[in-house]
């Protein structure tokens, strides 16, 4: 993070942009031994599969599917899924909800069956890697990104918004809670307005006294 006078400032959309940067840098790695682990003699994707072609942030209510875009790999978070709370350097630590949901198209003589099968196969390949690197470290972010990430319950659904009837879609989606440091700094920031605030400032130096962490309690 970039130092300022005025400390960082991250929100729903970084962690949404950050953890698909993660999940993107890691995902043919993991997807490949899925592959190889769920279909070893190449029965069920002879050809092997599509791996996913289009990550975004942009909400399932919202999306069309075109089929050039399958699989889709979205991150949506509605916003942070505890209290955020203030630590003895003065920085806040922040925990974010994250639903992942991994979207397919299936073929063959079973579309719907394959469809089904690939959103899991994927959906398994990309939480194994954020369980197997909770600070989101990736080529982007080699030091990590989040101080720690846990999982909720998966959930399976069919798509039928925004389908056309002869195509068969599957949804598979799993809620993640990740803890993000440093999101802000109570003790940064200017002292006065800033003469010229189009232009950034350089920090301040500042003693960072002890003491112990305070929860702010949200009304």
């Amino acid at each position: 993070m970039t130092e300022s006078l005025f400390g960082p400032l991250l929100d729903s959309s970084d962690v949404e942009r950050a953890l698909l940067t993660f999940l993107q840098e890691w995902c043919e790695t993991y997807v490949q031994y899925a592959l190889r682990l769920k279909d070893p003699g190449k029965v069920r994707w002879p050809n092997g599969i599509r791996e996913p072609r289009s990550w975004r942030t942009v909400h399932l209510a919202k999306e069309k599917w075109p089929e050039e875009q399958l699989p889709c790999i979205l991150a949506h978070s509605p916003g942070e899924s505890r209290d955020p709370e203030i630590t003895a350097d003065g920085t806040v630590l922040r925990t974010f909800g994250v639903a992942v949901g991994s979207i397919a198209t299936g073929g063959g003589k079973n579309p719907e069956e394959d469809a089904k099968e690939l959103a899991r196969l994927i959906s398994s390949a990309l939480r194994l890697a954020v369980i197997q690197h909770p600070d989101l470290t990736c080529p982007s972010y080699p030091d990590g990104f989040a101080l720690d990430v846990t999982m909720g319950p998966e959930s399976n659904s069919e798509i039928t918004k925004g389908v056309e009837a002869e195509r068969h879609l599957m949804g598979v989606w799993v809620p993640y809670e990740i803890q993000i440091p440093q999101t802000a700094d109570v003790w940064a920031g200017p002292d006065v307005p800033v003469e010229d605030p189009t232009e950034e400032s350089a920090p301040r130096p500042r003693v960072k006294p002890g003491g112990a962490s305070v929860k702010i309690n949200m009304l």
